[in-house]
């Protein structure tokens, strides 16, 4: 069955999408990051003066 289904934003926008009951949600596998995604996720920025 087909419905409409509310999605309230941060900003109060509201969002209306179409919704199913027979909906097939593939598995998600979280890969590890990448050797550079690793080290940009490390950078320090200069301390404000």
């Amino acid at each position: 069955m087909t419905k409409l289904t509310p999605i309230q934003l941060d900003d109060n926008t509201i969002i209306y999408i179409e919704a199913t009951d027979d909906v097939n949600v593939p598995l998600v596998i979280a890969e590890e990051p990448a050797e550079e995604e690793e080290e940009a996720l490390t950078v320090r920025l200069p301390a404000a003066k």
